[in-house]
């Protein structure tokens, strides 16, 4: 398991070597070398929030993602995809779930294993499942056009996975992006 990390960490040092080499041109070396190569994974991780069913929450929902992508490291332009998605179906779920003055709690779960990151949307509001609906055909002119359904057209474009599963009296939006 160990040897293939083992090669390219040598063949990372010999280049370095090589550079230094090509850069003295040949002069003799006026102090010592030391080379150090270090390699950095992308961490595991597990991260949940909850919070109300109320409009006001989608700033805790923006901080949340905002430090499981710091966390991660991730990219900022994969970053701010990510919050796009996550604002979408939270603020769905906010805004339509439930009947109004309903006050209820919602979870977003956050995890990655280093090469997939997977976020986990439940709450118990009227089943609904998004996935179920057929895409918005955006060649229609957008005012001969139902109402609705572009939102889980960014989401399936910004995740490489998205799944919906009624658990008793409980929705989960599954979410899966690779990292």
């Amino acid at each position: 398991r160990f040897q293939p990390i083992i090669a390219t960490i040598r063949k990372v040092i010999d280049m370095l070597k090589e550079a230094v080499e090509a850069h003295r041109n040949g002069a003799a070396p006026n102090d010592d070398l030391t080379l150090m190569c270090i390699r950095l994974e992308k961490r595991c991780m597990k991260r949940e929030v909850t919070f109300k069913n109320e409009d006001q929450e989608l700033t805790r929902v923006s901080e949340f993602m905002e430090s499981v992508c710091d966390e991660l490291q991730l990219d900022r332009h994969v970053a701010m995809k990510l919050q796009v998605a996550m604002e979408e179906v939270v603020s769905n779920v906010i805004f339509y779930a439930y009947p109004e003055d309903t006050s209820a709690d919602i979870t977003l779960t956050a995890e990655s294993d280093g090469k997939e990151l997977t976020f986990v949307l439940s709450d118990t509001g009227k089943p609904f499942d998004p996935t179920a609906k057929e895409d918005t055909d955006l060649e229609v002119n957008p005012m001969d056009r139902e109402q609705g359904g572009l939102g889980i057209i960014i989401v399936k474009n910004i995740m490489n996975e998205v799944s919906y599963e009624r658990l008793g009296d409980t929705n989960q939006l599954t979410m899966k992006k690779k990292l």
